[in-house]
């Protein structure tokens, strides 16, 4: 069967929010990639972070999802060839998942070096959610609901 392409840009976005938004339903990872972006936006805003630094962060949370995003889709492409072992789809497999860890631990090197290189900027941001009603409540409020997020959809077999 043979895919249609896009009429115009309006389409190109209604699919892509389409896919988007079928990966979320399908993949915890990334629900708990998104629950773990807000969160990091929370704190960004209690940091006082730059805009500079608030750019690294804003790209560092789109190339995750990206990454998330690529291996859910090589993931289904394998997956709509064969559902016989491959070593090849195995290996495939494997690898788009190790471009997610990968991206993932340059997520956590780029908080580390963004937050916990100034302890006692840092100090005073905890400090601030803890003892602010408004953070702290955003932050409650995203654990809560982001858990019950994450643990909404059931994941799909493999």
């Amino acid at each position: 069967m043979k895919s249609k392409k896009n009429k115009n840009l309006a389409q190109s976005f209604y699919n892509a929010a389409k896919g988007f938004l079928r990966a979320l339903k399908a993949e915890r990872n990334l629900r708990i990639d998104i629950v773990a972006a807000v969160l990091a936006a929370i704190f960004s805003y209690a940091y006082d972070l730059s805009r500079e630094g608030c750019a690294v962060v804003a790209v560092v949370i789109c190339a995750v999802i990206g990454a998330e995003l690529f291996n859910t889709s090589a993931e289904r492409l394998a997956d709509a060839v064969t559902e016989e072992y491959n070593e090849h789809i195995r290996a495939a497999k494997d690898v788009a998942s190790a471009a997610v860890f990968v991206t993932a631990a340059g997520a956590v090197i780029s908080g580390i070096v963004l937050f916990l290189t100034d302890t006692e900027k840092l100090i005073t941001a905890l400090i601030n959610i803890a003892f602010s009603p408004r953070a702290l409540t955003a932050v409650i409020l995203t654990l809560i609901l982001g858990t019950i997020f994450i643990l909404k959809y059931k994941e799909r077999k493999s």
